[in-house]
């Protein structure tokens, strides 16, 4: 999604936290879209890498395949 042409397709109202593998291209979004106006908005630091090595996201046992 290209933010600086669709920035208007989100709600500038409501929180929005930008996500991205490592955490770089998500900050990069961030202020995108602090420059379209956008003040309650969150990068997710560290990614989606970050997340799963903290923990919160499990890998699928065989049995749930």
């Amino acid at each position: 999604m290209d933010l600086r042409t669709r920035a208007d397709e989100l709600d500038p109202e409501r929180p929005t936290i930008a996500m991205c593998r490592t955490g770089h291209r998500s900050s990069l979004a961030c202020s995108i879209l602090k420059q379209q106006g956008f003040s309650d908005v969150y990068n997710a630091a560290g990614g989606l890498t970050g997340y799963i090595a903290a923990g919160f996201c499990r890998r699928k046992s065989e049995e749930e395949i």
